[in-house]
């Protein structure tokens, strides 16, 4: 592996973590990271048998069928991204952007952003 990080945020993350607990030179030898997008999710390595654990994100891990997801990582390493919506003052739709904005935070919409292994908050 010629480089710490894939295409993707989980592998940045990941690459700060280890960063964090001192251990990036030995993980290089070691670390998959994907491409980034649906070639690089991880749990596709683990049905191939290509890693023998993959850490990304929860949705990410729940998007590949077949593989055990055994939980987070401990609380002191755990990163978060946070996601956000804005609207461009020069938007063409303004009521439809706020429309969408709105509707992602009715009771419904964070059901199944839940369900999707995300955050509401």
């Amino acid at each position: 592996m010629s480089k710490l990080v894939g295409g993707g945020q989980s592998g940045a993350n990941l690459a700060k973590i280890f960063e964090k607990l001192g251990i990036t030179e030995a993980m290089l030898a070691k670390a998959v990271f994907g491409p980034g997008g649906p070639e690089g999710l991880i749990g596709n390595y683990l049905l191939r048998k290509e890693v023998e654990i993959g850490i990304q994100q929860l949705p990410e891990l729940m998007a590949v069928p077949g593989i055990d997801i055994v939980g987070p990582l401990p609380p002191d390493i755990q990163m978060k991204t946070v996601f956000s919506a804005g609207l461009s003052a020069n938007a063409k739709n303004v009521e439809g952007a706020n429309a969408l904005i709105h509707f992602l935070t009715t009771p419904k919409a964070v059901a199944v952003i839940k369900a999707k292994g995300m955050e509401v908050g």
